[in-house]
């Protein structure tokens, strides 16, 4: 059921030429919705920060994730927790996500 409402929540939001913002790493089957849709996936890597073993060690580079939005951005994927590592972004985190989309109107 969660995979069916992510894959209506990409279908409805993307138009041919939109780009899509997914962080890696991601199910793999969103940017092929993605791209069935006529979208351009754009990917954000978390990289590890310490033991990446440890879930919350992976990090979202600020900048790196600031950079991938375009005036195509139509849509951001983003999951806490984050599959497949299980990383759970922090309030810290999703302010700066949520700053971010609201500064380019995702």
């Amino acid at each position: 059921k969660q995979w069916y409402q992510r894959r209506v929540a990409i279908t409805a939001g993307t138009d041919p030429g939109d780009e899509v913002i997914l962080i890696e790493p991601h199910f793999d089957s969103y940017s092929v919705v993605v791209e069935v849709c006529g979208g351009k996936p754009v990917y954000v890597p978390l990289k590890p920060d310490g033991d990446p073993t440890n879930a919350n060690n992976w990090v979202l580079d600020k900048a790196e994730f600031e950079g991938a939005f375009t005036s195509k951005t139509k849509l951001l994927m983003v999951n806490t927790p984050h599959n497949p590592i299980g990383k759970l972004f922090s309030a810290e985190e999703m302010e700066f996500i949520a700053r971010t989309c609201e500064k380019h109107n995702v």
